[in-house]
């Protein structure tokens, strides 16, 4: 887990200097802090501001922190989350020609997003993430969430400045009136027990949608829909054919999510489930898992 956050002025060539003290607040939000204590690193440049709260997880070194620049110095990332077929894709990236000067996950997105462009780049990710490109050199931006929506990306858009943030209380840091409560809201998390997909508890702050990676140019923001759930074909199976086929994916799954450069463990809640992963974990490693 890690803690991203940005702003990005279309209507400027830079940044005014106010702008910029104003987003440096973010960097004092405890929320920030509380997912990523690993690395705090901000970065000014032209039109944008971009700060990333770093978790170590994978590559460890300094040299993986973020914001990451790509080696031409033309397109920048910040970038919440894991990528769990990384090190196919770095395979096939490097099989390109492409060179990597770290081990981390962060940059097969750099570099995959260089490569294969945004669309081609999203459907190739298997994983937990939450991102934001800015591509100078076409001048446009990229903010992008996983399929299932398991990493947060709110944001803030007046129609030329961009704001987002991992957390709903960094954005209240950088300005405080987008406080303001949207009441339906409030309304669908009281009846639901569920917040808004879209929208937020503050009526300017909306959400990222999952499955959906977002447009930026200073002509507006436009969303494309990436990925979309299937009900078809229906399979008639055996049950045999059912828990063979669940259980290989149930390794798979949990044997990618195994992949760190530092210790793991796992929250035991006394269930089924969490009793289950740890005992294929503890098969996969061949030896125990450290469980709280």
């Amino acid at each position: 887990m890690c803690g991203i956050a940005g702003l990005i002025d279309t209507s400027s060539a830079t940044l005014s200097d106010d702008q910029r003290m104003a987003f440096e607040k973010v960097l004092e939000s405890s929320s920030l802090d509380l997912r990523g204590p690993d690395a705090k690193q901000v970065l000014h440049r032209e039109n944008i501001s971009l700060c990333h709260f770093r978790l170590k997880v994978i590559d460890t070194m300094d040299r993986s922190n973020q914001p990451m620049t790509s080696s031409n110095g033309e397109q920048i990332l910040v970038y919440n989350g894991e990528i769990y077929n990384y090190q196919e894709l770095r395979k096939e990236l490097t099989d390109q020609g492409h060179r990597f000067e770290t081990q981390s996950d962060t940059e097969v997105i750099l570099i995959g997003y260089r490569a294969w462009g945004i669309d081609k780049l999203v459907k190739a990710l298997s994983g937990m993430f939450s991102f934001f490109i800015w591509d100078f050199a076409d001048q446009v931006g990229w903010a992008a969430r996983d399929a299932m929506g398991k990493k947060p990306f709110f944001y803030h858009w007046d129609g030329q400045r961009f704001a987002f943030s991992s957390t709903l209380e960094s954005l209240f840091t950088y300005r405080a009136d987008l406080c303001e409560v949207d009441q339906v809201s409030m309304i669908w998390h009281l009846f639901s027990y569920a917040g808004h997909q879209h929208g937020s508890i503050a009526k300017s702050v909306k959400k990222l949608l999952p499955g959906h990676y977002y447009k930026m140019t200073s002509e507006g923001l436009t969303p494309h829909r990436y990925h979309q759930i299937g009900f078809r074909p229906k399979h008639q199976l055996s049950d045999q054919k059912i828990l063979k086929d669940v259980e290989g994916l149930l390794r798979k799954s949990i044997e990618r999510r195994l992949i760190a450069d530092v210790p793991l463990g796992a929250l035991l809640s006394g269930g089924i489930d969490s009793g289950l992963i740890v005992s294929i974990a503890s098969q996969i490693q061949g030896r125990g898992l450290k469980t709280f």
